[in-house]
């Protein structure tokens, strides 16, 4: 509420007409706490408006998700095998997260078979 809205909310246009949020949930949920104790707060808010296939918004909603200042490197497990099994090639993956091929590559390789104490471990941030 004292800073305002700092990133805008991201909505895809599927159609022309047809709308949907691909990234803000929880600004957009803040934004409706707010404006239920103070009317008038946010009456408008900035949206920036993209377009695209429906792998490509997915894609989008997961990098978003991952791309928080608290993101671990679990957090990029699932955006890099969604597009990885969506048949985008590995430097596809690799310039849309801004990460390296071979970053990608150990994701790919490594994630499907990781034991789950791993997994614990590395969401934990070891």
């Amino acid at each position: 509420m004292k800073n305002g809205l700092l990133e805008p909310l991201i909505v895809w246009e599927r159609t022309n007409g047809e709308y949907y949020m691909v990234g803000g949930f929880h600004r957009l949920a803040a934004i409706k706490a707010i404006r239920e104790k103070h009317a008038g707060y946010f009456d408008r808010m900035d949206v920036r408006l993209v377009s695209g296939e429906i792998d490509e918004m997915r894609a989008l909603n997961l990098k978003l998700n991952a791309d928080r200042l608290d993101a671990k490197i679990t957090d990029y497990f699932e955006p890099v095998l969604y597009l990885n099994n969506a048949n985008w090639n590995k430097e596809r993956i690799a310039n849309f997260l801004d990460k390296s091929v071979t970053w990608i590559e150990e994701i790919i390789r490594f994630v499907p078979g990781m034991d789950s104490r791993l997994r614990k471990l590395l969401e934990g941030g070891v």
